[in-house]
């Protein structure tokens, strides 16, 4: 009961608690060494699951971050609910797709499992950038490979599908993330001569990436009379759309696609992200509260889900908890002390208590 009181604490203060944390814990604790075997064992027996980080929405950073969530909210909120039509609010992400889908887990008191694809070869990662608009509409991917491929060599890397889904493909050798090059050359697309999406002074809501606001990138913003909406770090699982319904239904729809046919991987990105539907982009806005809402209702929402429960569960993970708070009050300092660090203690007074994990790939069952 310790154990499973031990992760429900994790999970209140927004920390991921995998095999590797749990095994650490109990050799702190007790002195025992056990694998992720055991962990796992135990786990079933507690009736505690193991689930995609991604998934979960305080694995994205501690109580600074939600902070720093509910400030933007207040700041921006009003400002955005006054900019009409709601298609000159765009909201951008980047999203990578492997060729097969690859996933880590940590374990929540959801109480509920979800199956996982698993892959030690994942392939070759393509890097999309994506934009939404609040109005429902989405404008043309740009895809990145690190390899040249028929579709990057079409004339100014435009693509189209069978069902004349417009992509961009672009060849950039060795980019491993995203970065100033990609989001330059995303841009780029998106203000051609031929279809300038940006051409009605946009309000763009983005993350923290440091290739987004450099000074060569805070010129071209400025040049398209762009107003910018820098979301705080970690923060975008809460605030950016994309982050919410739209990424999650997209790489449904590209695992399926590639389940049946590996081979057409560019086509299954198009694909999957022209899959979603038009409720889902603005249920999407609608959840971040970017137009309207009491931003601490909001935040205090989207933080609090993942670990609410009711009735017997909540009355066994209240015992749970009990038992963890009883052991570290008469074996600690505090029970926050025995939360998993990222980093040394003294490198954590100024950075976010919680651990940013970059995972890939969605939930989906083992095929074959």
């Amino acid at each position: 009961m310790i154990v499973g009181g031990f992760i429900v604490f994790c999970a209140e203060h927004h920390q991921s608690c995998g095999a590797k944390e749990i095994a650490q814990f109990i050799f702190n604790a007790f002195d025992v060494e056990v694998d992720k075997t055991w962990v796992a064992r135990h786990m079933k027996e507690l009736d505690i699951s193991s689930h995609r980080p991604a998934s979960l929405k305080y694995t994205y950073g501690g109580t600074r971050a939600l902070s720093a969530a509910f400030e933007f909210l207040t700041t921006h909120q009003p400002k955005l609910a006054e900019v009409l039509p709601r298609t000159r609010v765009v909201a951008i992400d980047q999203i990578s797709f492997w060729d097969c889908g690859v996933s880590s887990s940590t374990y929540s008191p959801i109480g509920a499992g979800q199956p996982r694809l698993w892959d030690s070869d994942p392939g070759e990662k393509h890097i999309v950038y994506e934009a939404f608009t609040a109005g429902g509409s989405c404008l043309p991917p740009v895809i990145f490979t690190t390899r040249p491929t028929e579709a990057s060599k079409e004339d100014d890397g435009l693509f189209r599908d069978e069902e004349n889904n417009e992509a961009y493909v672009v060849y950039i050798p060795n980019l491993g993330g995203p970065s100033e090059r990609s989001t330059a050359a995303w841009l780029d697309k998106m203000t051609s001569r031929c279809s300038n999406y940006f051409d009605d002074h946009p309000h763009i809501i983005l993350d923290s990436l440091r290739g987004h606001f450099t000074p060569t990138m805070q010129g071209d913003w400025d040049n398209i009379g762009a107003t910018l909406h820098q979301l705080p770090a970690a923060s975008g699982k809460w605030l950016n759309p994309c982050d919410q319904s739209i990424n999650r239904e997209m790489r449904r729809g590209f695992l399926r696609l590639q389940q049946l046919d590996r081979r057409d991987k560019i086509r299954n990105i198009i694909r999957a992200y022209y899959s979603i539907k038009e409720e889902t982009i603005v249920k999407s806005f609608n959840k971040c509260g970017i137009f309207c809402g009491d931003p601490d209702d909001i935040i205090t929402a989207q933080a609090c889900q993942g670990y609410h429960a009711a009735g017997k569960r909540g009355d066994k993970l209240e015992g749970y908890r009990a038992a963890f708070e009883d052991w570290a009050h008469h074996n600690t300092r505090s029970p926050e002390d025995m939360l998993p660090r990222a980093k040394p203690p003294t490198a954590l007074d100024g950075q976010l208590d919680g651990v940013y994990w970059a995972a890939h790939g969605t939930s989906a069952a083992r095929q074959g």
